[in-house]
């Protein structure tokens, strides 16, 4: 048995820390009346990719305008992710495929990946840019794919008992993470792709996340359970229990410098971490009036982005705060 720290979400205000910009309102005029599933900010931090209905918009972050709407997918899109170097957006759906968009023309290439196990839960880079993984609703299995031929790399990543949701590559790519339906987490090598340890339990209920600290060191994870959980990344030991959600936590995301965790609930808040000291960072945020569905922050970690079953993308500035990442 472990000692875990109980980080509780009972603080002060948070309005030192978030200062809200705008919220861009995706609506009729922009072809959705559908609730927004996720929100991923470009490397460059110029775009924002928001997922709702079969269709992905592409947002100027500077000013909130739509620039592109992404039509291919005949569903619901689940998930977005950007290559490390901004060149490629994927796109994952309900309809059991990836697609690929060349981001200086916002146009598809290729065929639609196939992974096979149902809807495309999750995407995640490797941190060079040369592999992607994808998770499915449906298996338990993870498929490790080329950036540069689009085809799959070797058999598929096999451990998990039932359905994988999540998926996250660790800052120097030699591991990963994922999490399960069961609330199981594994922590895998990229060069063998076996377990570095059995999965790990903490959660009674399906994993919703799984995110690596910007040095590494630690893996967040966000689960149905309400709870955030924080690990050590190199043994799957657990550092920290973060409550103060009052219901599911969907999303999570590390700010890139100062190492802040940012999360989501389905209680329709955003709520601050500093998994350093292990405390909240002031009390819940709250701008959205229904689910939130997505966070992500900028890779100079002054943007943050939330995505939200109101139809809505809030946009906040985010100052750095007093605990900056260790080197």
């Amino acid at each position: 048995m472990y000692d875990v720290d109980t980080v509780t979400g009972e603080s002060s205000d948070s309005t030192e820390t978030v200062s809200f910009l705008r919220s861009i309102e995706v609506g009729p005029d922009t072809g959705v009346d559908n609730w927004i599933r996720s929100v991923k900010i470009s490397p460059q931090g110029d775009t924002i990719a928001s997922a709702s209905a079969n269709l992905v918009h592409i947002w100027n972050s500077a000013t909130g305008n739509c620039i592109a709407t992404l039509r291919d997918h005949k569903d619901w899109v689940l998930c977005t992710a950007y290559s490390p170097d901004g060149a490629l957006l994927l796109s994952g759906s309900l309809d059991a495929s990836i697609r690929i968009w060349v981001t200086n023309s916002w146009t598809s290439i290729g065929q639609p990946l196939k992974p096979g196990g149902g809807p495309v839960r999750d995407i995640a880079f490797s941190p060079d840019g040369s592999h992607f993984m994808s998770a499915c609703v449906k298996s338990s299995q993870i498929v490790m794919w080329s950036s540069e031929s689009l085809s799959r790399v070797g058999e598929s990543v096999e451990g998990h008992d039932k359905p994988v949701h999540c998926v996250d590559f660790a800052p120097d790519g030699l591991s990963f993470a994922s999490g399960c339906h069961d609330g199981s987490i594994a922590l895998w090598r990229t060069a063998t792709r076996s377990m570095l340890r059995r999965p790990f339990f903490g959660h009674i209920i399906e994993v919703n996340q799984v995110k690596f600290s910007p040095d590494g060191s630690k893996l967040a994870s966000a689960s149905e359970d309400s709870m955030i959980r924080l690990w050590d990344a190199a043994t799957g030991n657990p550092l920290a229990l973060f409550e103060g959600h009052g219901a599911s936590v969907r999303a999570i995301a590390f700010s890139p410098l100062d190492g802040m965790l940012i999360s989501g609930s389905v209680d329709k808040s955003l709520r601050l971490w500093d998994p350093e000291k292990k405390i909240t960072i002031g009390g819940p945020v709250e701008y959205h009036n229904m689910v939130v569905t997505g966070v992500d922050v900028s890779r100079e970690g002054s943007l943050l982005v939330s995505s939200s079953y109101d139809c809505s993308i809030g946009q906040s500035s985010v100052p750095m705060t007093k605990s900056p990442r260790k080197q």
